[in-house]
């Protein structure tokens, strides 16, 4: 292409895979130049690029060694300022966490790898420096931390509850929200959110992990799918070179690629809570609710297979429903009305969540 027919000239991630002495390696130029030639966007120089990349690569064929092994990602940049996009307003701010450790209704189990995973970070410089336990992923690199379940089950909570006992700062971000607000600037934003954690001492959480971390699509056929391929690339970068604390929450795992979850400290299930997890859930927000001919013992076993937050919003509707009938107190009938209608949200029709 000519330059003179170039329009509209802009920065952005270009990516590279390559297969390295049996190791996957990403090559990222991340403010490469796109342009506008008779309406595609283009690659400035892509073929300069692509022998840049295999340059590279060959380089980093010829100096691995046993205790330099081959990097997963490596990234680039010409110190370009790529454009600014203000996320920062609308899908995320700093914030101090207010949840407790104790306010959150765990099961034994759970607290028990929680109490593992606290541990570790307040005796992080011990277990490197004095026990000399590195590479368990305590050091030079976020410790991170994959919290899944089913909704409602205090993912979310909990991670905030971690930061508040480490006394820090809290960064949450729903990464779907992330994406489709700012589609192609997707990259960017998770270096954005990543510096902005450094700066502020602060723990990260990313909701919704699973919709960018799962394994690496190997047949890209359009541009979204590319686009995913880097921003999983440029996710295990960040992660590579943050030193914080990062927690991904998650409805499903599965799925999750082999290259993020070796970089996993604790992989942590959330269930359902059983009958005194719900009676400890149903105690926390009744205290004041006036009952008519049941107690929260009855309502804890009666309804089964729902999460806390479930209990609460049925116990919401249940208000609602008493004073819509002019009740000054709340009866069994209301909950189960209440009860029938938050589970019905999980009904499935046709293969879709309503």
């Amino acid at each position: 292409m000519r330059r003179n027919d170039i329009s509209n000239i802009s920065l952005g991630f270009y990516e590279k895979q390559f297969q390295i002495k049996g190791r996957n390696c990403s090559i990222i130029l991340e403010d490469a130049q796109y342009g506008d030639y008779k309406g595609q966007k283009e690659l400035l120089d892509k073929t300069i690029v692509d022998d840049m990349f295999k340059d590279i690569a060959k380089v980093l064929a010829n100096s691995c060694t046993k205790y330099n092994d081959i990097p997963s990602v490596v990234s680039i940049s010409h110190g370009n300022e790529t454009k600014e996009i203000d996320v920062k307003k609308e899908l995320y701010q700093v914030m101090e966490p207010d949840e407790t450790i104790d306010e959150v209704i765990l099961s034994d189990e759970v607290k028990k790898q929680i109490d593992i995973v606290l541990a570790a970070i307040n005796n992080q410089k011990k277990l490197i420096e004095e026990w000399e336990l590195s590479g368990f992923g305590l050091d030079n690199r976020a410790l991170v931390l994959n919290f899944y379940g089913p909704p409602g089950t205090g993912k979310s909570k909990c991670a905030r509850a971690i930061a508040n006992k480490l006394n820090r700062k809290l960064i949450q971000v729903n990464y779907s929200e992330l994406e489709s607000k700012y589609v192609g600037e997707t990259p960017k934003n998770i270096t954005n959110v990543f510096r902005e954690a450094k700066e502020n001492d602060a723990v990260l959480v990313f909701d919704e992990a699973d919709s960018f971390l799962s394994k690496r699509l190997t047949s890209i056929t359009q541009a979204a799918d590319y686009g995913v391929n880097i921003t999983r690339s440029v996710m295990l970068m960040e992660l590579e070179r943050f030193e914080g604390i990062v927690v991904f929450t998650t409805n499903l795992i599965a799925n999750y690629d082999t290259a993020f979850k070796r970089r996993i400290l604790a992989s942590i299930r959330f269930e359902l809570p059983d009958v005194n997890a719900r009676l400890k859930i149903w105690k926390l927000h009744l205290h004041k609710m006036p009952l008519k001919d049941i107690s929260v013992e009855e309502l804890a076993e009666k309804f089964e297979g729902i999460s806390g937050a479930d209990i609460k919003d049925i116990i919401y509707y249940a208000a609602l429903i008493a004073l819509q009938d002019n009740k000054e107190q709340v009866e069994l009938l209301d909950f189960q009305k209440a009860y029938e209608y938050v589970v019905a949200r999980y009904d499935v029709d046709n293969g879709e969540e309503k």
